[in-house]
Parts: structure tokens; sequence; C-alpha cells
């Protein structure tokens, strides 16, 4: 069985079987392709172009009236309307754009955006304010506001009060940080002072002060002048001696061992020098004359005035005032030894007052005079009373032991005397009525601070001599 060519129709050949089936297909397929096709007009023809969907939808947006238009190469801007999305741009405009920086994070090398880092860190740089709180915890609030505490955060500020020990501050109460200088010292901080700090992430590092010192203190330094310590300032203590006329009396001195004076100056420096030169000291004593040391010894150029008498010097006088002779002989001084080897001084029998009774029977023992050692050993007395009659007088604080004792007895209205001395025995004493009287150290002794003897009728006085 064959088909169109068009519309594939079926053509059944003599010897094919006619179906009806394909004879209702046909039918099918004529009326779809007639219900397709364009009716015919009177006067009108069809056109050898093809039309389409799209060309009639164009057609059919042309306004009434439209004509056929051809657009010019340039426009005016004028006949153009700017709105907020469209807007002219000029070459300097487009110039300035171009030169902008790039979306790329700005090096020290190329330009470009500011990282979000060193924003913070911007805004953190520029602040400064003045403390409060106290001077050991420092508080304040600084303006530009810094957003948190990060290391290499920079601002100033002025301090309401002299810092104490160990000093923190707090700034817009993000933490109270230790301050502290470059050295890692604690910082020292004056009233109404105005100081820079760096935060290095633990701390406050003041900036501009606070290095190292050296061990020089108030007594290192000339009074007058500072010197910059750990605590801040200090005045030197050091005198400058001379100031003015370039020397000082020294305030004490010593003699020293062995010959030779210790000179004690008064602490101080000694920079100015004199008109004669270097600085001096001048050591004053008002004993330092020619007058005190010998003729021909030179102390500091001067010669003495002492003259020095030879080893043997007569005297030229006298005098005796009843107890003492008095022999006066020339000033000097008398330092080469005699024969007897100290120095001397011979006195003349002719100029001496001679006295025969000068001779040891007449010196007391244990005495000497002119070379005359004495022998007489006096007797010591001592004598005395009780206020009544006793039979066994007693005496006390006597400072002797006696040899021979007198009680004088009054019987009768008649005085009489009972003699007791010592014996061989020191235990015995003999008395007058030739007999003993034993000592026994309490009823009856005699010893050196007194003595207790018996009595008869009664003893009234006492003698005694050791």
């Amino acid at each position: 069985m064959q088909t169109t060519g068009n519309l594939g129709l079926k053509k059944p050949e003599g010897t094919d079987i006619v179906d009806i089936a394909d004879l209702n297909g046909n039918m099918d397929i004529l009326d779809n392709a007639v219900n397709g096709k364009v009716d015919k007009v009177t006067g009108k023809q069809l056109s050898t172009n093809d039309y389409t969907a799209a060309e009639k939808t164009k057609l059919a947006g042309i306004a009434a009236g439209a004509t056929n238009y051809t657009h010019p190469a340039t426009h005016p801007p004028a006949i153009i309307a700017q709105d907020a999305s469209n807007r002219f741009v000029t070459d300097a405009e487009k110039t300035a754009w171009n030169a902008k920086a790039g979306t790329a994070v700005a090096t020290t090398a190329t330009n470009g955006l500011m990282s979000a880092a060193d924003k913070t860190l911007l805004n953190n740089n520029t602040g400064f304010g003045t403390t409060a709180g106290t001077a050991t915890a420092y508080t304040i609030t600084l303006s530009p506001v810094p957003t948190t505490l990060i290391a290499g955060l920079k601002f100033s500020f002025k301090t309401h009060i002299a810092s104490g020990v160990n000093p923190t501050l707090n700034p817009n109460a993000l933490g109270a940080k230790a301050i502290k200088k470059p050295n890692g010292n604690a910082a020292t901080l004056a009233l109404n002072g105005v100081y820079t700090v760096v935060y290095d992430g633990t701390a406050f590092i003041l900036q501009g002060e606070g290095g190292d010192y050296g061990t020089a203190t108030a007594a290192d330094v000339l009074a007058g002048k500072t010197i910059g310590t750990e605590g801040g300032l200090i005045d030197g203590a050091i005198v400058q001696r001379g100031a003015t006329d370039g020397y000082t009396n020294s305030v004490s001195a010593a003699w020293a061992a062995g010959g030779g004076c210790w000179v004690r100056i008064p602490a101080g420096a000694y920079l100015k020098a004199t008109a004669v030169g270097n600085p001096e000291i001048r050591v004053t004593d008002p004993n330092v004359v020619p007058a005190n040391w010998l003729r021909g010894v030179s102390m500091f150029g001067v010669d003495g005035a002492i003259v020095q008498r030879p080893m043997f010097q007569q005297v030229s006088s006298t005098a005796w005032d009843g107890q003492k002779m008095y022999v006066r002989i020339p000033k000097g001084a008398y330092l080469l030894d005699g024969l007897g080897g100290n120095h001397e001084v011979i006195i003349q029998p002719e100029q001496c007052r001679a006295d025969g009774n000068i001779m040891p029977s007449n010196v007391r023992e244990g005495v000497w005079i002119y070379g005359i050692a004495g022998t007489l050993k006096p007797r010591v007395y001592a004598s005395g009373s009780w206020p009544s009659a006793q039979y066994s007088p007693q005496v006390a604080g006597l400072g002797f032991r006696p040899k021979v004792i007198i009680l004088w007895i009054n019987g009768s209205n008649l005085d009489m005397a009972g003699y007791y001395m010592e014996s061989v025995s020191t235990t015995l004493f003999r008395s007058n009525g030739n007999y003993s009287q034993a000592l026994d150290g309490t009823n009856t002794y005699v010893n050196n601070d007194g003595f207790k003897l018996a009595s008869s009728n009664g003893a009234d006085r006492w003698e005694a001599w050791a």
C-alpha cells in the first residue's frame, strides 16, 4: 500500500484489501489539514513569504498611525531623562574612580582598604582623659571610647592625684592593668602629670621615661643639684665646702699614735680653687703657736720659741711657806739626761733653806722628803666618855687595836685609873691590879674596832693608845 507525499494518506493498490479503518484515518488527516488553512477572500491573494507568530506579535504592538523611524547615530544629553538609578558620569569622576584603591587590604607597600584590626587599633589610639579613683587604682573615661584592650592600644591621660605604690589603670571599665616603666618597674606618677601609655597585652607601659638609673643617692650628689631615680627627682645632700673662697677649716683633730695628727674635716665636696691654686683645708688649733715648741725646730715653716736648757741648771731663788719649799727655775725645756739618768735641776745648798730636823726619825714611816724615807711611827691615841658610870664599858668605831687602855673610875667622888695593858698573849690583858683579864670575844674583847672590859666601881671615861 502506498501513501501520499504531503499528508501521508494511504492509497490501496489493486490487490490490496480495502480497510475501512484506513479510510477513516485518511479522512481525519484531511479534516485536520483543512482546519489549519486560511479561507480565500475575493480580491486577496496569499503571500509567498512566511509569516511567523513573532512577526504577528510585533505588528500588534505598533501604535496606530506609527510610521517608519530611522534612529540617529547620536543624541544630545538633554533629551535623556536621568533618575536615581540612571545618571551621567563625567570624565573627571571616572578618573577619580579609577584612582581609588582596590578591595584588597592595604599593606605598607600597597594602597588598599583598612583591616578591621587596624580600624580597632586606630579607634583606640587617640583617647585622652583625666583619671579618677584612688592613688593605687586609677580609673578613666577616654574620648573617643576604646572598644577593647588590644595590644598596641595607646592613649594619654592626666592624673588627678599622685600615684601610690604599684598603681593600676582601668580605662572605660575594660579592666584594671598595672602601670609600669619600660624597665618593668612600677610607675611613679605626679599630681597633674600628663602621661602617654601603650598597652602591651599585660600592662600599660609609660612612654618617654622610666629608663635605667644608676646607684647614686642623695649622699652622692651636690646639694642644690638634682638627680633622677626610680622614685623621681631627688635633691643632692653633699655640701660644697669652700664654695666662695676655696678653703675650709677643720672641725676636729686627734693625735695619731707614733706621731702625727688625724685631721677630721667636714664631709663635703672641695671643688673651688683658692687664690693660690688648689682647694685647701686649713687646720686651726690655738695651741699651735711658736711658744709651744723648741727653738730650732720648724713646724709648718715657723721656728719655735722655747729655749732648750742644758742637762744641769742652777736655781736662782727659793721660798718657804712653812710646809713646802718652792724652787724657781728658768723657763725652758730640760731634755738632756743628767748623771742619774733623768732630767735634773741642781739646788745649791746655800740657796736651800737648811733645816737639821729633816731626818728619818722625824719623818713619818712611809713618807719621803727630798729622798729621805721616814721611820717615825707615832702612837695612835683616842679618848671618850660614857653618859653614866659602867661596870662593863664598851667602845666601837675605834679604827685601831689599842695596846694600852685607861678606864677612869669615879668612885666616892674620886677619880681613879684602871690600867689595862696587852700581855704577850693577845687573849689576855693585864691590869694594874696585878691580875689578867681573859678575852672571850663576847663579854670581853679588844679588836681593831674597839674594846669591852670589866671595871670595878664603874667607869665614865676612857683613853686608848696603839
